[in-house]
C-alpha cells in the first residue's frame, strides 16, 4: 500500500543509534537559523520585464534571474543556487519561484555553500561541523560544449544526486565531482537538505501542530520535504542547463539511496522523476510505530535540557527503521538496486576508532545496539552463530579483529545484502523492469594498522570515487598502485558507462556493446546481479551472492522465544 513522505522519522545506518546529542545556542520555537519569524521574500520583479541576453555561455537564465557559472575541467559548475527559502525550524520547506527573481546578474563561486547543520563525522566525504541552517541550495553540472552552443536545446538526461550520511550528516560538496559523468553528456545536480533532528525530530507536538494546520501529519520528514522542493527546482528550470526536466534520474548511496525508496512511495514526488538508482540504502527490516518514534523524541528533548518540546533544539537523534511497501509502489520506475560486499566494514572501523579493539562484552553489545530495532530477534544466538563462522573464516587473525569482522558481517547481512535482494525482487514482482548489482572491488585488502588488523575492503561507500569523484581522486586512494590502476580505472568507466547510459534510456546496458551486458533482475530464485569488479563486470547468479550474504538464514533468523500467555 503507498504511503506519503509524511511518515516518521527515517534512518538507514545502525551507528546513528550512537545518539550524538549537539546544542546550537539555546532552546528554540520553531524559528529559524537568523530568527523566529519567516525570512520576507525579495520584492517581486515583472516576470515578463527583459534583462537582456547573457553576455557569455556561463550565464544561464532561470525563474529566479541569471546565474553565472564557472569553468571547471571539462564542465559548467553552477554551485550555490537557492532551491527554496531559509528554512523555519520544524516547518517544511518554501521552495522559491519566479516570485524571487532578481534582475541582477547572480554570480556563483568556485567554492561550495556550506552544508545544513550536523556535527562533526569520520566518514568519508562527510565535511566539518556545521551551524548552518540557511543550507537549501543546490548544485548544476553542465557539459562544456553549452557554453558555445546558439540555442540551448533541454535534451540531456538529468541525474539528481541525493548525499548520503546516515540522515546526520552529509552535503552537496565534499569530494563530489561529476565531470566524468557529465562529459558522458548527461546534466548532474546535487542538493543539500536538512538533516538529523532538524531535518527528522518526529514529536507529537509537532504532530499535532500540523493537524491542526489542516495537513498531513509532517511529523518531521523534513529531509525527505527538502528533497521534494529541489525536485521541482529541477522540473521547472533544468532545461535552462541543457537538462531535459522529462528525463529525470534520481542516485543516491545509504540515506541517499534510502530516501528515494521514499520517493518511490510519495504521491508529493509523483512526477519528479523517472528512474532510480539506489546505492546501498534498501530499507532496514521490520518497522516502528510513529508512536514510539515521537517518544524518543520526548526523550530526546529533555535530554537536551528542553523540558518544553516547543523548545527542543538538537541536530541528531536515534535511528528508526522503515518497512516499506515496496510489493506495489506508487511511483514506479526503472530502478537499480545495490550493495557492497563488505558494507559494515567501514561501520565497524569507525566504532574501533571510536571506541578501541572490540572484546567479548563490547562485541555483544554492538551487535544488540544493530538489532535493536528488530526486538524479536535471538541477539545472543546470532552474535555467537556469526563468530564462530568468522573465526572458522580467519583464524590467524587477533580475537579483536574477528569480533570486529564478525559484526560487520552481521550488519552488512542483515542490514544491506539480503534487504537490497529481496526489494529487488519485490520491485520485479511487482512489474517494474529493476536491475541488481555486486560491488566487490577493494581498492586494497592490506590491514590498516596495528589498531585496525583488518581492510575496508568494499566497505560502505567504496563505490562512491568509482562514480563521484575526478579520476585523481580516485586513483589516488589508498592501496591503488601502478600496477593495478588501470584496472580499477576501467571498472569505473564502465560503471559510469551504464550508470549514465541508464539515465538516458532506462536500461544500463550500453548502446556499443563495449561494458559486460547486465541481466535484467529476475524474480527469486533465478535472479542474477551484476557483479561490479576490476578489471570487468561480470553477472553472478542467486546461488552464489544469496549463500555468501546467510540470506536463508536471513530470512528465518533466530528468535526469541515469546512467553507463553
Amino acid at each position: 500500500m503507498p504511503i506519503s513522505s509524511h511518515f516518521g522519522i527515517t534512518a538507514l545506518k545502525p551507528i546513528a543509534l550512537l545518539l550524538i546529542i549537539f546544542s546550537l545556542a539555546g532552546c528554540l520555537s520553531g524559528g529559524g537559523g537568523s530568527g523566529d519569524s519567516p525570512p520576507s521574500a525579495q520584492e517581486p520583479t515583472d516576470p515578463d520585464e527583459p534583462i537582456g541576453p547573457p553576455q557569455s555561455r556561463l550565464e544561464f537564465e532561470t525563474e529566479q534571474g541569471v546565474f553565472r557559472g564557472v569553468e571547471m575541467d571539462t564542465m559548467l559548475a553552477f554551485q550555490g543556487i537557492r532551491y527554496a527559502r531559509e528554512p523555519v525550524r520544524f516547518t517544511p520547506p518554501v521552495p522559491v519561484g519566479p516570485e524571487d527573481r532578481v534582475d541582477e546578474i547572480q554570480p556563483l563561486s568556485a567554492e561550495f555553500v556550506e552544508p545544513c547543520a550536523q556535527p562533526p563525522r569520520r566518514i568519508e566525504n562527510e565535511n566539518q561541523a556545521s551551524a548552518n541552517e540557511d543550507c537549501l541550495f543546490l548544485n548544476v553540472y553542465a557539459p562544456a560544449e553549452l557554453k558555445d552552443a546558439e540555442v540551448i536545446e533541454a535534451s540531456r538526461p538529468v541525474m539528481v544526486w541525493i548525499h548520503g550520511g546516515d540522515f546526520i550528516g552529509g552535503s552537496a560538496g565534499g569530494k563530489y565531482h561529476p565531470d566524468r559523468l557529465v562529459e558522458r553528456g548527461v546534466v548532474v545536480v546535487t542538493i543539500n537538505y536538512r538533516v538529523g533532528a532538524l531535518g527528522m525530530l518526529a514529536h507529537p507536538a509537532l504532530t499535532a501542530e500540523q493537524s491542526t494546520a489542516g495537513e498531513l501529519p509532517a511529523v518531521s520528514n523534513y529531509s525527505i520535504m527538502d528533497q521534494q522542493a529541489a525536485l521541482q527546482w529541477v522540473r521547472a528550470n533544468i532545461g535552462a542547463f541543457g537538462g531535459d526536466p522529462g528525463n529525470v534520474t534520481l542516485f543516491g548511496q545509504s540515506a541517499g539511496g534510502h530516501s528515494i525508496l521514499t520517493h518511490m512511495l510519495s504521491p508529493a514526488s509523483s512526477g519528479l522523476f523517472h528512474k532510480a538508482i539506489v546505492q546501498s540504502g534498501s530499507y532496514l527490516p521490520g518497522a516502528l510505530p510513529i508512536e514510539q518514534a515521537e517518544a524518543w523524541g520526548e526523550e530526546l528533548a529533555i535530554a537536551v535540557g528542553c523540558d518544553d518540546p516547543d523548545e527542543a533544539e538538537v541536530l541528531t537523534l536515534p535511528a528508526l527503521s522503515i518497512s516499506a511497501g515496496l510489493a506495489d509502489p506508487l511511483n514506479q520506475v526503472p530502478t537499480i538496486i545495490g550493495f557492497n560486499r563488505d558494507e559494515g566494514r567501514a561501520y565497524a572501523a569507525v566504532n574501533v576508532v571510536e571506541s578501541g579493539p572490540l572484546d567479548a562484552d563490547a562485541y555483544r553489545a554492538q551487535i544488540a545496539m544493530l538489532l535493536a530495532p528488530a526486538p524479536r530477534l535471538d541477539e545472543i544466538t546470532i552474535a555467537d552463530d556469526y563468530l564462530e563462522l568468522q573465526n572458522a573464516a580467519t583464524p590467524e587473525l587477533p580475537l579483536a579483529a574477528i569480533y570486529s569482522l564478525a559484526y560487520a558481517a552481521v550488519l552488512t547481512d542483515w542490514s544491506f545484502a539480503c534487504n537490497a535482494i529481496w526489494q529487488a525482487n519485490a520491485l520485479t514482482n511487482a512489474g517494474g523492469e529493476t536491475w541488481g548489482y555486486w560491488f566487490t572491488d577493494r581498492l586494497s585488502d592490506a590491514p590498516l594498522g596495528e589498531a585496525l588488523p583488518f581492510s575496508l575492503g568494499a566497505s560502505h561507500g567504496a563505490e562512491l570515487p568509482y562514480l563521484m569523484y575526478s579520476e585523481a581522486e580516485l586513483l589516488s586512494r589508498n592501496g591503488v598502485g601502478e600496477t593495478d590502476a588501470d584496472d580499477h580505472l576501467n571498472l569505473s568507466n564502465r560503471m559510469l558507462d551504464y550508470w549514465a547510459q541508464f539515465a538516458a534510456a532506462g536500461n544500463p546496458d550500453t548502446v556499443d556493446g563495449v561494458a559486460a551486458a547486465w541481466p535484467r533482475f529476475e524474480a527469486l530464485p533465478a535472479g542474477e546481479l551484476l557483479e561490479l569488479t576490476s578489471p570487468e563486470p561480470a553477472s553472478a547468479a542467486v546461488n552464489v551472492y544469496y549463500p555468501y550474504h546467510r540470506c536463508g538464514y536471513w530470512a528465518n533468523p533466530p528468535l526469541e522465544s515469546v512467553p507463553a500467555p
